[in-house]
């Protein structure tokens, strides 16, 4: 793996003692720990952000929903490959496995 492409943005490098779990496929709970963190936290909901909306993000909130998980998707703060591709994803996922919502939103429901 590049390590330069593994490193984190300054606005979002996680706090001290903040949980990472390094994602090395294309969906955050295939190849990680993270659905055995959530369920002994009695975390039943997620909020997904990141990209690419047509990849990992679209793995991701599929796996997590299979998962049972109640799966929100921050669609202002994910990107896809093409803002076509972000809006295919958004259009198609919508109320059938995720929730779509701006950050505002989810911001305002917290």
């Amino acid at each position: 793996m590049n390590a330069e492409r593994a490193k984190f943005f300054k606005d979002v490098t996680p706090a001290k003692g903040e949980l990472v779990l390094p994602k090395t496929n294309g969906g955050a709970f295939t190849g990680t720990n993270l659905d055995f963190v959530l369920r002994n936290m009695d975390i039943d909901s997620v909020i997904v952000t990141g990209f690419l909306t047509d990849q990992c993000v679209l793995a991701t909130v599929i796996h997590g929903a299979d998962l049972g998980y109640d799966v929100v998707l921050a669609e202002d703060a994910c990107t896809g490959t093409t803002k076509e591709n972000h809006e295919a994803v958004v259009r198609l996922a919508k109320d059938v496995f995720l929730k779509i919502k701006s950050t505002k939103e989810i911001l305002r429901s917290l």
